[in-house]
């Protein structure tokens, strides 16, 4: 916790009950909105632990949206510990990365965030597109969260969308 503060989470995050299994997750992505932020939602699974929700907007070559990960695969046979959200985080404060730039790091209760800027450059993208990121997740759930969009307002858009969607979900 030494590399993580006490905060205040982006704006719901803290007040939501995130689910912690691919049908969980899935349902949360289907109840969001069919569009947002000018593009048109679609949910795919890309593998069983990578899950998506994104918004294709015309005229733009990134897609922005929605990604849950389950990290509890991801160093099976290895001595490494396990990883979670928290680590996550931590890695994000930590690290000294060209690729993004941290705004905010954090943890309410068991919320762990990070707010950040990635640079996004490559195949059908003219210089570098900047992407405003969250990513969260509960400190001792392998699941963890992130949210991208080309401004920070559409970024917060989508957040509102997300905390409006799990919310209204069966518990």
């Amino acid at each position: 916790d030494g590399a993580v503060p006490e905060g205040t989470a982006p704006p719901g995050l803290a007040g939501v009950v995130l689910p912690t299994d691919v049908d969980g997750v899935l349902a949360l992505f289907d109840a969001l909105p069919d569009e947002l932020i000018g593009g048109v939602k679609a949910v795919s699974a890309r593998t069983p632990s990578d899950l998506a929700a994104d918004y294709t907007v015309p005229d733009r070559a990134s897609r922005y949206g929605f990604q849950a990960t389950d990290l509890s695969g991801s160093f099976v046979g290895s001595a490494l510990p396990q990883p979670r959200a928290d680590m996550l985080v931590a890695l994000f404060v930590l690290s000294d990365d060209d690729d993004y730039t941290v705004e905010t790091a954090g943890h309410e209760g068991d919320l762990y965030w990070v707010t950040l800027i990635s640079f996004n450059s490559g195949h059908g993208i003219d210089g570098v597109e900047e992407v405003y990121a969250v990513h969260w997740g509960e400190a001792d759930s392998q699941w963890t969260f992130m949210v991208g969009a080309p401004t920070e307002a559409e970024r917060d858009e989508l957040i509102a969308a997300f905390v409006a969607a799990a919310s209204n979900l069966p518990r």
